[in-house]
């Protein structure tokens, strides 16, 4: 994906976080609810909305925060700073280190971004993505949170915040975002293993579950939980994905003038299958000669590799690699874009498919849990079997022959993407907070 992050103002140790700490160590707490005078906070004064009747006192655990750039950071952090802007307390719990290596230049400990709190904690071990950052149990045990939200499925920080609710009363919640299946053999067979043995007595300590789609749900299900302790709350979409943007700033600044573009959003990594557009590609310059395909991202090891394809099939002119681009620009690469392609091996939703939505881009992608929630096949793009670039190449020229199809698709997602407008998903956590906090005070 693009980086969106750079849009978050970070620094040191600001008001909000004096503020933030003073509500904590001042307060009465009940469960964890922040109980003081001024806990009763009018929404109407925040965001317009209706009223919230407490204040909320939330951690949010996650591998990795930004300027880390991924769906699950994303989501942590459009959540948090969401939170954070009604007033919540809110505070991320990460490790000191990043997906992303030039990220990682510059972490600190601790700082304020957009009114969240941000605590990084060393790792003493790490696998992959997966890492034990065990200076996170002091945190909670110090602050004191009524909700401890885990975002990612498997990782350590999940066994530790459901034990930490069991002994202290907090209100755990496990946010998976759908990581069930892995390309690598050695990598399913550990996630097999680790679903047996380790799990599943932490997946009955949760106090809830937040799966982003349906079928997310019924793989918790399978693996031993309660349907009634599962909600289903898809991703969330920026406001600014809604918002008309400059396609001729994008044209203008690549050199893009008269050109039809076909669009991917994401890391070039292989499981994200660039290769299957750069085939597609060909197809379609055999009917459509101006069409230049457009790859917005940073480098995970493929690039190099898709260039070589590219021009083995003599089509290296009409693709280009912008690498990782500011939000503004990523908008505006959006609005000259006559589509989106997705064509992953598996996409556990696809943020960027619904912000292509929101932006009224038809897409095309590949028929996985996420995408096969998001799209609605023939109304507002297609879907593909995996691995068939000539369907992404008929769909595609479809689009681009058919512009009054093209614009019909963009108008029924921008429609549909509506759903997953940021307030409202966080209108919902909300209320499942209040919920859940409810229950706990009833001994549920």
């Amino acid at each position: 994906m693009g980086l969106r992050n750079s849009e978050a103002n970070s620094g040191g140790l600001t008001g909000a976080t004096e503020t933030n700490r003073q509500a904590r160590s001042n307060s009465n707490r009940n469960d964890g609810v922040v109980l003081k005078n001024h806990s009763i906070i009018s929404r109407e004064r925040i965001t317009g909305k209706h009223p919230i009747m407490q204040r909320l006192s939330i951690a949010h655990l996650t591998p990795y925060y930004a300027p880390s750039i991924g769906g699950v950071e994303y989501v942590a952090q459009y959540l948090a700073e969401g939170l954070a802007r009604r007033s919540h307390c809110v505070d991320v719990l990460t490790t000191l280190r990043s997906n992303h290596k030039p990220a990682c230049n510059g972490l600190v400990p601790m700082e304020t971004m957009n009114g969240v709190r941000v605590h990084r904690f060393p790792h003493l071990l790490s696998l992959g993505h997966m890492s034990f950052f065990p200076g996170v149990l002091m945190r909670m045990h110090r602050e004191g949170y009524g909700i401890v939200h885990m975002h990612s499925l498997r990782h350590p920080h999940t066994i530790l915040g459901a034990l930490h609710g069991l002994k202290y009363g907090c209100v755990p919640i496990l946010h998976g975002h759908a990581h069930f299946t892995a390309g690598d053999p050695l990598k399913s067979m550990a996630y097999r293993m680790a679903d047996r043995i380790l799990f599943p007595a932490c997946y009955q300590r949760l106090s809830h579950v937040v799966a982003i789609t349906e079928s997310e749900k019924t793989a918790y299900i399978r693996r031993g939980i309660t349907a009634s302790k599962i909600s289903v709350i898809p991703n969330c979409v920026l406001d600014e994905f809604f918002q008309p943007s400059d396609s001729g700033a994008f044209r203008y600044k690549h050199r893009l003038h008269g050109s039809r573009i076909i669009l991917f959003i994401g890391h070039i990594q292989h499981a994200k299958r660039v290769d299957l557009i750069i085939r597609a590609l060909q197809e379609v310059r055999q009917r459509i000669s101006n069409v230049q395909f457009v790859a917005a991202g940073p480098d995970q090891g493929a690039m190099h590799q898709c260039r070589r394809l590219a021009e083995s099939l003599n089509v290296g002119q009409s693709v280009r690699f912008f690498g990782e681009l500011d939000p503004p620009e990523l908008r505006q690469a959006l609005a000259a874009a006559d589509m989106l392609v997705l064509p992953s091996d598996y996409e556990a939703f696809g943020i960027v498919i619904a912000e292509a939505m929101a932006a009224g881009k038809p897409v095309i992608a590949t028929r996985s849990p996420g995408p096969s929630a998001v799209v609605r096949h023939g109304v507002t793009g297609y879907l593909v079997a995996h691995e068939d670039y000539g369907g992404i190449a008929r769909h595609a020229i479809q689009l681009l022959e058919n512009p009054l199809l093209a614009k019909a698709m963009g108008e029924a997602g921008r429609c549909e993407a509506e759903q997953y407008r940021v307030d409202g998903i966080i209108d919902r956590f909300e209320n499942l907070y209040l919920e859940l906090l409810a229950n706990r005070r009833r001994g549920i």
